[in-house]
C-alpha cells in the first residue's frame, strides 16, 4: 500500500473517531503514525553506496519538483545555499590580494 493511501485511510479512521478535530491536525497525526510503523532500513554496509547522479539527470525529471531536489541534493553534498559571505571570505580576499602584489 502506497503512503497517500494510507495517509487517506488513516485519517478518515480519525475523522471518524474526532469529527471536530482541524483536518491539518490529523493529518499530522496520520503521517506520525505511519513513520512510527515503517519497516526499519536494512543497510548492507559492504555495497557500494547508491546515490542518483544529479548532472546525469534529465533537466525535467530533476526540476519536475520546482527546483526543491536539487537544492536538497545540493545540501545533502555540503554545499552552502544562500546569500551570506563565508565567515573566512574577507580573510581569503586579503591573503590573495597580498600574493598578487608579491609577484
Amino acid at each position: 500500500m502506497t503512503r497517500p493511501t494510507q495517509l487517506l485511510r488513516i485519517v478518515a479512521l480519525l475523522r471518524a473517531k474526532r469529527p471536530d478535530a482541524e483536518y491539518r491536525h490529523l493529518l499530522r497525526f496520520a503521517a506520525l503514525i505511519i513513520e512510527a510503523h515503517r519497516e526499519p532500513e536494512v543497510l548492507n554496509i559492504e555495497a557500494p553506496p547508491f546515490r542518483p547522479s544529479m548532472h546525469s539527470m534529465a533537466l525535467d525529471r530533476a526540476f519536475g519538483d520546482g527546483g526543491w531536489g536539487v537544492l536538497r541534493f545540493e545540501r545533502s553534498q555540503g554545499m552552502p545555499v544562500g546569500d551570506d559571505l563565508p565567515d573566512d571570505y574577507y580573510i581569503a580576499q586579503d591573503r590573495i590580494a597580498r600574493l598578487m602584489r608579491r609577484s
